[in-house]
């Protein structure tokens, strides 16, 4: 029976999740993925998200960001994949898709921005959902309008089945 971190007929072999260091065995680190790691030099097989490096012993937030965020998943090798604050990586200065910057933040865009996607400047929709207008589509368009112009609010489109006209809609609704 070898003691712990040994094997081997003659126990002087390093069990799984233990590396030779010298003449002894030691443990691979705990940031290594089911703290496995290479026989020989203990460098983590996988880090476990949050950390990087050869042993997954720096956290990915000391990957530096411009911003007021931080690197929250990384590769092993140091490359960011996912930012704190709705921001993008890899290198977490600029917004996600459905967000855009405002004094340094990451804002959700307006749930009425047609795909929830609006201009990552400035916060306009890139297009309204169906029955909106305005730069982040707050208004509703009149009643019987279907569809309007994002700009101007005239009416597009018109609801079937209704005795109202409006500018640019076209055909017999009643």
């Amino acid at each position: 029976m070898c003691k712990t971190g040994y094997t081997g007929q003659s126990c002087t072999d390093c069990a799984p999740g233990y590396y030779k260091s010298g003449d002894q065995c030691a443990q691979c680190s705990v940031n290594c993925r089911n703290r496995q790691c290479d026989s020989n030099t203990g460098k983590c097989d996988e880090c476990y998200n949050g950390s990087h490096g050869d042993k997954c012993g720096s956290p990915c937030s000391t990957i530096k960001s411009d911003t007021y965020t931080q690197c929250t998943q990384c590769t092993q090798d140091g490359r960011c994949t996912a930012c704190s604050n709705n921001f993008q990586a890899p290198s977490c200065t600029d917004c996600a898709s459905g967000y855009y910057k405002f004094n340094n933040w990451c804002n959700q865009c307006s749930t009425n921005c047609k795909d929830s996607q609006c201009n990552s400047n400035t916060g306009k929709c890139e297009g309204c959902n169906d029955g909106r207008y305005g730069n982040t589509c707050y208004y509703k368009c009149g009643d019987g309008c279907e569809r309007c112009d994002q700009d101007s609010g005239n009416c597009t489109a018109c609801t079937a089945n209704t005795n109202l006209k409006f500018p640019g809609c076209t055909g017999d609704f009643t």
